[in-house]
Formats: C-alpha cells, structure tokens, sequence
C-alpha cells in the first residue's frame, strides 16, 4: 500500500500545473532564505521550493547537491526581478569594497 500510495504522490507532483514562475535558482540556502525576507519586506509572497537531486528516485539533500528555487506568482514577477537584480548587486557592491579593504591592509605575521 504504501508504494502505491508513493506512486501517486509521484504523479501528483509530476502533473500538476504550476503555482507560480521561478525567479531564482541556487544551491546557497543562506541567500535564498535572505532573498525571500527581502521580497517580503516589499511585499511581495514568494515560495522557497526546495527539492533534491534525483527528486523521485533517489533523493540526495547533501551541501551543493540540492537546489532551492524562489518562486512568485506571475503577477509579482516584473517587481520581484527588480528587488532581486537590486539585491544581488548590492550583494556584489559590498563583497567588491569588503575585497577592496582587504588587498589596503598590510598583511602583519
């Protein structure tokens, strides 16, 4: 009973329609769970999805061999890009300065 029952939740997830669009894809928990707080601070729902390689035969949750996808609702994509595409190059603005700094300090033994 329980294979079948596995069987059909594998189909379920095989033909449903999708709830939403992707709007990013990574394998860094820490980013995606900071990119959803984002969106929700400007209000925007989002949905972190995040399934294992192999999803149905063999499913394999270890460090970058899983992927999180953020998800929107089709209405909410045109604004969650934008807050995205701002965040990521702030993201990138400050780890570029954090560089910056370190190559400016004399390395001391």
């Amino acid at each position: 009973m329980s294979q079948s029952f596995s069987f059909l939740n594998f189909l379920r997830k095989i033909l449903r329609q999708s709830q939403g669009v992707v709007l990013y894809r990574s394998n860094n928990p820490v980013l995606c769970h900071y990119i959803i707080e984002t969106l929700q601070e400007n209000h925007i729902p989002a949905y972190l999805s995040q399934e294992a390689v192999g999803q149905h035969i063999y499913p394999v949750n270890i460090g970058k061999l899983s992927e999180s996808e953020i998800v929107v609702a089709e209405k909410d994509y045109p604004k969650a890009k934008e807050c995205l595409e701002v965040l990521l190059a702030q993201i990138e603005a400050s780890e570029t300065t954090a560089l910056d700094e370190d190559e400016d300090t004399p390395f001391m033994d």
